[in-house]
């Protein structure tokens, strides 16, 4: 039997104020994977509260997220009726409702301090959330295969690998026979542009899929943007021509990712527009840590 080795860590060791310290490095306490989610955080003090705070400050969803949960659940339902796998007598408003009530209880089994507000906005969308993801249905032009199917990649001069799940790993019928297709589901209540981040999440997916499969070709990638407006909802079909580059970016972002994690750095970063207590389940201890003490140990007097 091959004996296992055990790396070195030889990550630089960091000590992050007050309470909010380790002893070690960065990489003996991260998880057992990257991830997209982590390579594209906008925030180095964001990373280092979810993955690394001994504290584990509460993180509760935000109804946004909660919304876009209840759209896939949806999306989701309507898909395994397609695929044969569709459970008898469950209507599409019945598996949206039963996400709002899984959200429901995952803030209760955490612990988090009801908000009644966020509730009461989430399920006042449940009949623009039915209305869009019926919408959906008509322009369903693939054949489903797997939904959140879960991918663990293996890349070049990466100590961990990449976690990932895919929303929709469907087919459609090509000149030659099936192509493969992956589909992302987005939800929002305006019309957004693809970003940077959305594309370097279908690279990796993409690249995913081929190292799994060994295919010659990469899939087709496409974000599929789920709009509820005050007056209408709105699909909008993306297909994503990604470059070499683009496949090199979401990889490079990676090692970026895990540069940080080895040198311990983590820096704050307050200029965007997610730097609000909307966004940001951290926002309000990362500014008492990292806000009026510092000017108290620069001897300001303000």
């Amino acid at each position: 039997m091959k004996k296992k080795i055990k790396k070195k860590v030889t990550s630089t060791p960091i000590e992050l104020g007050g309470s909010n310290f380790l002893k070690g490095s960065a990489k003996e306490y991260w998880r057992d994977h990257y991830s997209h989610s982590q390579a594209d955080s906008n925030c180095g003090r964001k990373l280092w509260y979810r993955y690394l705070d001994p504290r584990k400050i509460p993180s509760p969803s935000n109804v946004h997220m909660m919304v876009g949960n209840a759209v896939e659940a949806g999306v989701n339902h309507l898909l395994r009726k397609r695929m044969g796998a569709g459970m008898e007598g469950i209507t599409c408003v019945m598996a949206i409702n039963e996400q709002m009530k899984k959200e429901e209880d995952k803030w209760k089994k955490n612990g988090w301090e009801i908000d009644q507000e966020v509730f009461e906005e989430l399920w006042k969308e449940t009949p623009k959330i039915l209305e869009v993801v019926e919408k959906y249905e008509s322009l369903i032009d693939y054949q489903p295969v797997e939904m959140q199917k879960k991918l663990w990649i293996e890349l070049p001069d990466l100590d961990l690998p990449v976690e990932g799940y895919i929303d929709i790993v469907a087919q459609r019928t090509g000149p030659f026979g099936p192509e493969p297709v992956i589909i992302d589901i987005k939800s929002s209540a305006k019309k957004k542009a693809v970003t940077n981040g959305w594309k370097m999440q279908l690279a990796l997916y993409a690249l995913g899929i081929q190292r799994e499969t060994t295919a010659n070709v990469l899939p087709t990638v496409e974000i599929h943007l789920l709009v509820r407006l005050k007056t209408r909802t709105d699909i909008y079909i993306e297909k994503l021509q990604l470059e070499a580059s683009d496949y090199a970016q979401a990889y490079m972002r990676l090692k970026d990712l895990q540069w940080r994690i080895d040198k311990g750095y983590f820096p704050a970063n307050r200029e965007g527009w997610w730097c609000s207590p909307k966004w940001c389940n951290y926002y309000d201890t990362c500014h008492s840590e990292y806000g009026a003490e510092d000017n108290t140990l620069l001897g300001l007097n303000l």
